[in-house]
């Protein structure tokens, strides 16, 4: 979890609440899209965020994003990549990811692909164990070519956004992109 607190700007005091693209967000963990689970922590508005501690922070990533998506069945590595599209993509986009890249690594399409990691995608992600950096291969191509690209272009093109005041966005999902474990 820690690559994930220095990619969310944690880790050198980079923990303030801001605004990105209309969202409050603090530790990484965005308001917006955490609602329901910042209201267990009486957390009910954004001004609210001021609330949210590390150890709140840590908790949501654990339940909300590694137990969901199923992390903990990877290999290390593997998984650091599935909790990381979780966290910054959504779960379901992070369990499709693993569904996509598993039936690759098998080379069929019998694994569905419906954004839920059931038993079978679990059975799949323990068969990987022993190819682990082929399907490490896999899940880094799958999210370089499939998400950010887009999801820069959009950002730069069709919002506006990357001008001097918002190049730390950029940066950092740009540093998820490139880093190697």
């Amino acid at each position: 979890m820690m690559q994930v607190w220095i990619n969310e700007g944690v880790v050198n005091g980079e923990t303030g609440a801001y605004t990105e693209d209309g969202t409050t967000t603090k530790y990484g963990i965005a308001y917006e899209y955490n609602r329901k689970t910042l209201l267990k922590y009486e957390i009910s508005e954004p001004k609210d965020m001021h609330k949210l501690t590390e150890e709140i922070a840590a908790q949501i990533y654990y339940k909300k994003y590694w137990q969901k998506c199923g992390a903990e069945q990877l290999p290390i590595g593997c998984d650091y990549l599935l909790f990381d599209a979780a966290v910054n993509q959504g779960v379901g986009y992070a369990s499709r990811m693993i569904q996509e890249c598993l039936n690759t690594l098998q080379g069929s399409e019998e694994l569905k692909v419906d954004g839920r990691v059931g038993p079978k995608t679990k059975a799949y992600m323990r068969n990987a164990l022993g190819r682990k950096n082929a399907l490490q291969l896999i899940m880094r191509l799958h999210r370089k070519m499939a998400y950010y690209q887009t999801l820069v272009s959009y950002a730069r093109k069709k919002r506006k956004l990357f001008d001097a005041k918002s190049r730390d966005f950029e940066t950092s999902w740009l540093r998820r992109l490139w880093h190697e474990i």
